[in-house]
């Protein structure tokens, strides 16, 4: 048999708020306390489900403030001619300046650090997973190793402009941290800082910052472009390795090394232009960047690492500088669509290990000497040179 509240269809209820504002929704008396509050924190925040997760909502029939989230909206009597139901919103926040407190709350909350704190200790809010939010106060001038490691839930965070120093591993594995705005006061950031916040789409950095440390973004899958200021001279090992959803990259400042695995995995990436004062690129710093389509190499660059264009598979042309001195073990092994390749005669040894051998039938060899400049085939090079090796 049906019942026969459903036969009868949904009734209107209407609500008022402490601002004087009324709100109607259709809803069935078997519809409990808890499905009603969850359709009028909906309605409330519709654009942010962050918001949402922190809202709570209390319910009044008539001066009865209702408690059992279980009973129906008919034994509530709120489905009753002429009730008055009028609901309070708030939001779940708490002062703390540590998560010792903070990880016994229940729900999800939003945290402001209480104001004249001048630094957050190491492991202050270790592992806090009911934190949503966060505000830090203008009074904040450090923030120190792994002061948030493991916060899975928290998604954002407003950093003062007070800030100067943000530690190694503050937000490590912040699985869902959305958004950063590193402000324009920060001078450094630490190793693994941001390392494995899977979520995290959009970061601006700061005009004071000089250098970026060892796997600073590493494994930020959802980063899909950064700008790195022109104050910056120094990008560490890893520092953007397995982010795999890196498109693009503006690099404009006093950089004279891409460091050992710098851009490692990053599947996206497919135009990197090398500053002009680069001389060195690392071990494996483009290693794996399968989208990667085209690279200017810099007359700047005098070293090329051992793998560091290795399964680079979309990479087609490729000149080397006259400059290089030397091209590491595995440079370009693995790189199945190069079809055109140019560097200098004095690096024609270092072809036999950085390419793979069908590779160096595309390979020219170019000098510059007194008669002029000239272009030589590689397998034309070897066959005068055999008695070389």
């Amino acid at each position: 048999m049906i019942a026969r509240h459903l036969l009868q269809g949904p009734r209107e209820l209407q609500v008022a708020t402490l601002e004087g504002k009324r709100l109607t929704f259709d809803v069935f008396p078997t519809d409990t306390l808890k499905d009603l509050k969850a359709m009028l924190i909906a309605r409330k925040h519709r654009e942010d489900p962050t918001e949402r997760r922190l809202c709570c909502v209390k319910v009044l029939a008539g001066e009865t403030l209702l408690v059992d989230d279980d009973q129906t909206l008919e034994s509530a009597g709120l489905m009753c001619a002429g009730c008055d139901v009028m609901v309070t919103y708030a939001r779940r926040e708490v002062e703390a300046a540590t998560g010792e407190h903070v990880r016994e709350i229940k729900n999800f909350i939003h945290v402001t650090l209480p104001s004249g704190v001048r630094e957050i200790d190491h492991l202050a809010f270790e592992l806090c997973e009911n934190v949503l939010t966060m505000t830090i106060p203008e009074s904040v001038t450090t923030i120190h190793q792994e002061a948030f490691i493991q916060c899975y839930n928290l998604r954002r965070i407003t950093l003062p402009e007070s800030l100067t120093i943000i530690g190694h591993g503050v937000f490590s594995e912040c699985a869902s941290l959305e958004s950063v705005a590193v402000p324009e006061s920060v001078e450094f950031i630490g190793c693994h800082a941001f390392s494995g916040c899977k979520s995290l789409e959009k970061i601006t950095l700061g005009g004071s910052l000089t250098m970026i440390s060892t796997g600073t973004f590493k494994n930020c899958r959802s980063l899909k472009g950064i700008a790195i200021p022109a104050s910056v001279g120094f990008i560490g090992a890893a520092a953007f390795q397995d982010c795999v959803s890196l498109e693009n990259i503006s690099i404009c400042g006093p950089l004279t090394r891409i460091s050992r695995d710098t851009f490692k995995g990053c599947d996206e990436l497919d135009n990197v232009q090398i500053p002009a004062l680069v001389t060195v690129i690392g071990q494996g710093a483009f290693e794996d960047c399968y989208s990667l389509e085209r690279v200017i190499i810099p007359e700047s660059v005098t070293v090329i690492g051992n793998n560091s264009f290795k399964d680079c598979p979309n990479l087609t042309e490729i000149t080397i500088p006259r400059r290089v001195l030397t091209i590491g073990v595995g440079a370009f092994i693995g790189c199945n669509s190069l079809r055109s390749i140019y560097m200098h005669t004095s690096l024609g040894y270092d072809a036999e290990e950085a390419f793979d051998e069908d590779q160096l039938d595309f390979l020219t060899l170019f000098e510059d000497d007194s008669s002029g400049p000239s272009q030589t085939p590689f397998w034309q090079w070897r066959r005068e040179n055999t008695e070389r090796y």
